[in-house]
C-alpha cells in the first residue's frame, strides 16, 4: 500500500466575538444560526449567531431544574436538569420555544445522547436510562441499567452506547432498546474530574 504526502500548515485561530451572560455555561449545542447553552439554573439559553460578530441571546426557556447539557434534534431540544431528569423543549419557533414536558428519569441526569426517537440518558448513580421520545409530549422509559457506579457521561451509536464514570469506560449493546446489556469495561483510573461525553466511534 503507497503513502500520500499530507502538508500540515499552522495557522492561528482567532476569536470571532464573545458574549457575556447570566447563569453558568455548562454545555452547549449548535444547529443552523442558533446555539444552544445549559445554563445552569439559567436554564436554556438561545443564541442567535447568524451575525457572528454580533452574537446575542434572543430567548431564554426556563428548565425544571438545574441545566447541565443540552442536545437539540430537529424542533427539539432536550436538555438534562440534574434531579430534575430531563426536558423536552420545542423550538421549532425561537421566539416561542418553550417547555413541552419534564420527565423524571432514574437519578441526576447529568448527560445525554440522542438517536432515533430515544434519548440515552447518563443518570449519576442512577444508572444509564434508554427513553423513547417518539412523542415529546408523552416520554416513557423504555429500560435501565443500574450498578455502573456515578455516570458523568454517555454517547450513543448505532448499536452501541459508551458511558463514563469517574474510574472507568463501559460499553453496552443497545442493539434491543428494551434490554440493554453491558458488554465489557476498562479501567481509566481517577482521571475525569467533571462531566465529559465519550465518543463512539465504530
Amino acid at each position: 500500500m503507497g503513502s500520500i504526502p499530507v502538508k500540515v500548515e499552522s495557522f492561528q485561530p482567532a476569536g470571532i466575538s464573545s458574549l457575556s451572560y447570566t447563569g453558568q455555561g455548562n454545555d452547549v449545542d449548535v444547529q443552523g444560526d442558533f446555539v444552544y447553552i445549559a445554563a445552569g439554573t439559567e436554564g436554556l439559553l438561545i443564541v442567535d449567531a447568524s451575525d457572528k460578530a454580533n452574537p446575542s441571546v434572543v430567548k431564554t426557556v426556563a428548565t425544571s431544574g438545574n441545566a447541565v447539557d443540552v442536545k437539540v434534534v430537529g424542533n427539539i431540544a432536550y436538555v438534562a436538569v440534574s434531579g430534575s431528569g430531563l426536558d423536552i423543549i420545542n423550538i421549532a419557533q425561537i421566539e416561542s420555544a418553550s417547555l413541552v414536558t419534564n420527565f423524571a428519569t432514574s437519578g441526576t441526569a447529568v448527560d445525554l445522547s440522542v438517536q432515533n426517537g430515544h434519548v440515552f440518558v447518563a443518570n449519576g448513580v442512577g444508572g444509564f436510562e434508554i427513553v423513547n421520545v417518539d412523542d415529546p409530549a408523552a416520554p416513557y422509559s423504555v429500560s435501565k441499567l443500574e450498578n455502573l457506579g456515578n455516570l458523568i457521561g454517555v454517547d450513543a451509536q448505532n448499536d452501541r452506547a459508551v458511558v463514563v464514570n469517574s474510574n472507568a469506560m463501559m460499553v453496552i449493546d443497545i442493539s434491543d432498546y428494551s434490554s440493554p446489556v453491558r458488554l465489557g469495561s476498562i479501567n481509566i483510573g481517577n482521571m475525569l474530574m467533571s462531566p465529559v461525553t465519550p465518543v463512539v466511534t465504530r
